[in-house]
């Protein structure tokens, strides 16, 4: 007699969401362990195939490594760098340049303004496993507030590295433009 037993594939991913402290985490989590990994079988990833995905576990993402940036681009632009999903403002551009504008690291703004207001409610997690994880536990992100009237000055080059393929980085930004305010995002 065969006995088959079937574990969880997102076994491989869970050590990494478990304890955050962002806001809907807990909420968040109980959604990644009551979803399924989407198979050909889910209408709306039938030409998708991610379980591969989880096949393997992923460690925590650092962002202490210094990665080799890719050239500046040929136009001028203000540079934010993420390594690994955290925010490294040694590597970014002076991002207090311009009065109306807020661009900083979404951890800084957890606890008040529209971070504290907004995370969470505009990507709602539903039947969306990968938004559940997101929402649970990111990595890090940006956060883009332009008061109203504010014309950003020049593009806002938000650049993404990984220097490691097994870690489980996963962004999430916020970008609030009020009225009248104008931003241009590469």
């Amino acid at each position: 007699m065969i006995t088959a037993t079937s574990t969880d594939p997102k076994a491989t991913v869970l050590p990494q969401l478990e304890g955050s402290t962002w806001p809907g985490a807990a909420e968040a989590l109980a959604q990644v362990h009551a979803l399924s990994v989407p198979t050909s079988r889910t209408e709306a990833w039938k030409y998708t195939r991610v379980g591969r995905l989880f096949n393997e576990p992923y460690a925590a993402p650092t962002g202490e490594t210094d990665p080799a940036l890719p050239a500046r681009l040929p136009i001028d632009v203000t540079r934010v760098v993420f390594v690994n999903g955290h925010f490294r403002a040694d590597l970014s551009d002076d991002l207090k340049s311009q009065k109306g504008l807020v661009i900083d690291s979404l951890k800084h703004h957890l606890s008040h303004g529209p971070v504290k207001e907004h995370y969470g409610t505009l990507a709602p997690t539903g039947e969306r496993l990968f938004t559940a994880m997101n929402t649970a536990a990111p990595t890090d992100g940006l956060i883009l507030l332009v008061t109203k009237d504010v014309k950003v000055d020049k593009p806002i080059h938000v650049l993404h590295v990984t220097t490691w393929e097994r870690q489980l980085v996963q962004p999430r930004d916020l970008f609030m433009l009020h009225e009248g305010a104008e931003a241009e995002v590469i």
